[in-house]
């Protein structure tokens, strides 16, 4: 009985027009289609060839602009950094200093001012008590502020004098 099913399974499947591939006949397709593929693109010499040629075909203000646009990119990084100490400087929590740093840099005015207004309306934020901050591996005592002549920054000072 099972046979004359696959009899029939195979004479409508004639009849329809579809064909039945087996594992391998569909692998091989597969294989020559990836060949025919692979031909077509380029090798990685090829490749890194064109990618020296496009640069060198760029304008001199486009040169220009994407060394501008880089400029202006680490300046934003530094001037993030510069007020983020500042924030931490001023005696704010550590788990808070994203957020006041974030509040304060959205009001108009001078950050060290603005900085200064919020702390004083918000004094929650600020850190009364002493304790000990764990930062980049060194532990310090933090009073409201550190003196820069005590401690590892005397050491980073006289090391490297060009960083402050």
């Amino acid at each position: 009985m099972e046979n004359t099913e696959k009899i029939i399974e195979e004479e409508t499947i004639v009849e329809s027009g579809e064909k039945i591939f087996t594992q391998n006949e569909v692998n091989e397709l597969i294989e020559s289609r990836l060949a025919r593929a692979k031909k077509q693109m380029p090798s990685k010499e090829e490749l890194e060839d064109f990618k020296k040629w496009k640069e060198s075909q760029k304008t001199e203000a486009e040169k220009l602009a994407q060394r501008e646009q880089e400029y202006h990119q680490i300046q934003s990084e530094k001037e993030h950094l510069r007020r983020e100490n500042v924030v931490l400087r001023s005696g704010v929590n550590w788990d808070d200093a994203d957020y006041v740093l974030y509040k304060v840099s959205k009001m108009e005015g001078e950050f060290e001012e603005n900085l200064k207004s919020f702390l004083t309306e918000n004094s929650k934020f600020i850190n009364n008590s002493s304790s000990t901050v764990k930062n980049t591996g060194v532990i310090a005592t933090v009073n409201n502020k550190i003196n820069d002549d005590e401690g590892y920054l005397s050491i980073l000072k006289r090391k490297h004098p060009n960083l402050f």
